[in-house]
């Protein structure tokens, strides 16, 4: 039984976090894409909590029997897609024009990310109890949250309607005060 505690658990909370995007999307689109996008990325700043897995005390990998190579790809992958997530936001707030290509490249890592250290992650979840509450949490609460969202991007960033909205709403790279020219 308790060999798929984790299994109905991720289940669970990715539809819970999937119903609660889809109440909350229509207000998200009314905001805009843009911030639309804001909100869905910014959820993945915190991925620096993945480091705590490769600090001595805060998990055990050894009761799991999980590899160090693995647990070091978990913390590091996890901490590259928080600057990535981090660089994007900031290109979205700031109106860039890479702000669609960042976008696109992080949540393409982060879902790269998400399938491989996950499915190389999960054959060692079997024992409920050696895991402890707080890795409990973050696979059963905080990776469905990352997954949903990615997936929220991903829908977002393909929408023809998306892209030509987030283009419409570039900042100019001269604005007209700036290069002289009268305003009208």
């Amino acid at each position: 039984m308790q060999r798929y505690f984790h299994v109905a658990s991720l289940v669970n909370a990715v539809v819970a976090f999937a119903v609660l995007y889809a109440a909350a999307r229509p207000t998200l689109q009314r905001l805009g894409v843009r911030r639309h996008l804001m909100g869905l990325t910014a959820l993945h700043l915190f991925r620096y909590i993945g480091l705590t897995l490769a600090l001595p005390g805060h998990f055990d990998w050894t009761a799991l029997a999980i590899p160090d190579r693995l647990a070091f790809q978990l913390a590091w992958w996890d901490f590259l897609n928080g600057i990535l997530a981090l660089v994007a936001f900031v290109a979205l707030w700031r109106r860039s024009a890479a702000a669609i290509p960042l976008t696109g490249l992080f949540v393409a890592v982060a879902m790269g990310d998400q399938l491989i250290s996950g499915g190389e992650l999960f054959p060692y979840l079997v024992d409920a109890r050696a895991i402890g509450p707080m890795p409990w949490l973050l696979l059963a609460a905080y990776l469905p949250l990352l997954i949903v969202s990615s997936v929220a991007i991903i829908v977002v960033l393909s929408s023809r309607a998306s892209r030509d909205a987030l283009r419409a709403d570039r900042r100019p790279a001269i604005s007209a005060s700036a290069s002289g020219a009268p305003r009208s």
